[in-house]
Formats: C-alpha cells, sequence, structure tokens
C-alpha cells in the first residue's frame, strides 16, 4: 500500500513523511503530533530543567501551557488531495499551531522561555509571535488590565486618529 499524502511504499502502518493510518479514520490526536515533535526537537535541543523531563509530561504540559482551541478556527477538516481522485487528509489548526509553537519554544533560550512560563500563569498565552512582539503583547495586556477595557479601547482609537491626521 502505498501513502496517500507523499505516494511512498508503506511499513506498517506509518509512513516517513508523517502520515499514519489514524490519520485515515479520524482526526488527528493531539498527543501523538506533539509527541512526534517533541522527539524531533529533542534530537536538536535539551529540555530545559525547569520543565517536565518525561516526554508524555511535557506534551500535557504543553497543552496545558498553551491557549485552548477555538472552536470556530481550530476544528480538525478535512482537505483533498491533490492529484488523488476521492482521498482526503486530515488537517488541524489546532495542533498544527501547538506543534509549531513547541518547536519554536524549544529554540528559544531560558529567559525567553521563563517569560513565556510566567505570561501563561498571568493569563497571557504565548502564541508563537516573536518575542519582541510578545513583550509589547504582554504590556499593552497589562496597561489594559490597568485602565480597564473601555478606557484602553477610548485611548487606542485616539492614538489612531492622531497617526491618521500626522500622514495627511
Amino acid at each position: 500500500m502505498n501513502c496517500p499524502e507523499c505516494s511512498e511504499t508503506l511499513t506498517g502502518t506509518n509512513c516517513k513523511c508523517g502520515w499514519t493510518q489514524q490519520r485515515k479514520n479520524g482526526p488527528p490526536k493531539i498527543e501523538p503530533a506533539l509527541a512526534q515533535a517533541l522527539n524531533w526537537a529533542m534530537r536538536r535541543h535539551r529540555l530545559p530543567s525547569y520543565i517536565p523531563q518525561e516526554p508524555g509530561e511535557v506534551v500535557r504540559w504543553w497543552v496545558g501551557i498553551q491557549e485552548p482551541a477555538d472552536e470556530r478556527f481550530d476544528k480538525p477538516q478535512q482537505l483533498p488531495l491533490v492529484g488523488k481522485d476521492k482521498q482526503v487528509r486530515w488537517y488541524s489548526p489546532y495542533i498544527e499551531r501547538l506543534v509549531r509553537n513547541l518547536l519554536h519554544f524549544m529554540q528559544l533560550g531560558e529567559k525567553d522561555q521563563r517569560y513565556i512560563i510566567a505570561a501563561k500563569q498571568d493569563r497571557i498565552h504565548w502564541r508563537g509571535e516573536s518575542m519582541k512582539d510578545f513583550y509589547t503583547v504582554v504590556k499593552e495586556v497589562e496597561c489594559q488590565r490597568k485602565i480597564g477595557h473601555e478606557a484602553y479601547r477610548e485611548e487606542a482609537q485616539l492614538k489612531r486618529r492622531q497617526l491618521l491626521s500626522e500622514s495627511n
């Protein structure tokens, strides 16, 4: 049997491209996808001492530290395979985000990793953006919390109007 994603000959139920038999039967599961990404990342980077050290625990910890799935945008979908008549593959934006963010997190330095973990304690989720942008997000969220949502919104509208008037 050939892999429906890359057409390579399958050995068992897995393929070198990452496709597994489970995708054929239903949406991908979070834990196997993250475990696969974590195994890949651990070959290149050591796990920081301040996070769980057991791969299964790391996966559960990572799901807990990330923003929960949003049903409107993160629902798994079946996508048709290009050039494959009536064949589909599963795509899960939420799992893709978790995997992408985990791989990005593993490449960051200790200071940035600890900052992401501390921000989560303050209910601010890192979505994989650059650390420069994330520092700005944290600053703006803290400002919004300090002065209140409505005052923050009015202040932002005033700043936008000023910027528009300066550009004309």
